[in-house]
């Protein structure tokens, strides 16, 4: 997640986009667990900004 969201606030995500997507996808279907507040916060704006509703409330995904 922290590379990913270093690539992107460089601005070269263009140039990885298929691992991104491989990441975001593993990122979506393994189980979060993390205790910190920065992780939580990333991994949910990762899937919101990859167009991955993610409810503040649950851990449930639906992709729009």
């Amino acid at each position: 997640m922290h590379l990913v969201d270093a690539v992107q606030r460089l601005g070269i995500d263009h140039l990885f986009q298929d691992e991104i997507n491989n990441v975001i996808s593993d990122i979506k279907e393994s189980e979060f667990t993390s205790s910190s507040l920065h992780e939580v916060a990333l991994h949910f704006r990762l899937l919101r900004e990859h167009g991955i509703w993610v409810s503040p409330g649950t851990n449930k995904y639906y992709r729009r």
